[in-house]
């Protein structure tokens, strides 16, 4: 049974981060929910670290202890901290002021238990301080952000981001600290198999890219996320296969997409491999002719999802003058007034709610943005579509 006002462990593991350790034990102090403990974990840093982190003094709960990289940090955070939940800040982010308050009460509000919360994030790019918010993971994937081991398949979670009840650790146990990189992916995987997190679209944590991040510094960080994004894949049982991916035809189809696009060569060779042995369903393609509405980055991938999903897209629609008749990825851009009246239009605008609107009072058959993304993903492609991405990233990759 889920307390009403749950004490909450903000664990900060920390190497060698004085740059920016001060700011992110400020958000965590900032949080509009009061039951709360922050616990600094100094991983054997040789910097500043220890004398900003005593600064604080009793406002949090210091930890030092001989470098193990993250994992170790993390598990001694765990081991010491008082709280019924879980939330991991790494050092070089930050957590907006409602973080943990939204999380709880997202926990508290659903009728059935639920053990893991996880949220939508947004980007700090520190070479020229611009920010990028991610389009939310539930106008791509719909109600899948929610389904078992799906979002870790997908990387759509950012550890920062996660508020866990100590319970999953209890009885799944702590990060490998064998792991140098891709730790929690390894973490995700063990406590979602059997569980369905709350995924919450609003951006509640910023985390930097910077180019000392782990994943840019870590030579093997590569090989790690392709050795665990496979052996997850064969964790999966049938059942769960069927549950959340509706079989392994799609299954394969789709970790041969999201590792060409993360350029995981490996991956790609051996979902491919897998795919090859599965029968192709009846139900494959979408040959109705429909309009995308936006020439924009989203149009653009829309167009290449519609390609490899085998939809026949007439052209695309878009307000600036100067891109009619121009083409975007071989498809006529064209204005509105040129749409045959009653054709179908999918929004490719993430800001779509005026644009549905507008096309729905002309006359025409719509899919908003959501609708047209969750349609493309849950489509069916061709064992050729796939056969002919295969083959032009290999061509790509050999250079």
């Amino acid at each position: 049974m889920i307390m009403s006002n749950p004490k909450v462990s903000i664990i900060i593991p920390c190497f060698n981060g004085e740059k920016y350790l001060r700011e992110a034990i400020d958000s965590a102090l900032a949080q509009t929910y009061e039951n709360i403990e922050v616990i600094v974990v100094n991983d054997g840093s040789s910097d500043g670290t220890e004398n900003i982190a005593l600064e604080y003094g009793d406002k949090i709960r210091y930890f030092k202890k001989e470098n193990g990289g993250v994992s170790s940090a993390l598990n001694l955070g765990i081991s010491k901290m008082e709280g019924e939940y879980f939330s991991w800040l790494s050092h070089d982010d930050l957590f907006l002021p409602e973080k943990t308050e939204k999380q709880v009460n997202a926990l508290l509000g659903r009728q059935e238990e639920k053990l893991f919360v996880y949220s939508n994030f947004t980007c700090l790019i520190e070479k020229d301080g611009s920010y990028q918010r991610l389009i939310p993971a539930n106008r791509l994937y719909g109600d899948l952000c929610e389904k078992s081991a799906f979002p870790v398949l997908f990387n759509l979670i950012n550890g920062c981001t996660v508020l866990i009840h100590k319970s999953l650790f209890e009885k799944n146990g702590l990060f490998d600290e064998t792991l140098s990189t891709s730790q929690d992916y390894d973490m995700w995987m063990k406590l979602l198999f059997d569980n369905e997190p709350i995924y919450l679209e609003e951006s509640l944590v910023i985390t930097r890219i910077h180019d000392k991040q782990g994943s840019k510094t870590i030579s093997e960080f590569s090989d790690n996320c392709q050795r665990q994004q496979i052996d997850m894949v064969r964790r999966l049982d049938d059942k769960k296969i069927e549950y959340v991916f509706a079989g392994k035809y799609k299954l394969f189809a789709d970790m041969i997409e999201l590792s060409i696009k993360n350029e995981w060569d490996t991956c790609v060779d051996t979902f491919y491999s897998a795919f090859e042995k599965e029968d192709e369903p009846k139900k494959t393609g979408f040959t109705s002719n429909i309009y995308i509405y936006g020439a924009g980055t989203n149009g653009h991938k829309i167009l290449e999802e519609c390609h490899i999903k085998v939809v026949n897209v007439k052209a695309v629609i878009d307000r600036r003058s100067e891109l009619w008749g121009h083409n975007i990825l071989g498809t006529e851009c064209k204005p509105l007034c040129d749409i045959p009246y009653g054709s179908e239009i999918w929004i490719a605008v993430e800001d779509d709610l005026v644009i549905k609107q507008e096309l729905i009072a002309q006359g025409f058959t719509v899919k908003d943005f959501t609708e047209t993304n969750v349609y493309l993903f849950n489509a069916l492609p061709t064992k050729n579509r796939i056969y002919e991405l295969v083959n032009t990233y290999r061509k790509r990759r050999r250079g």
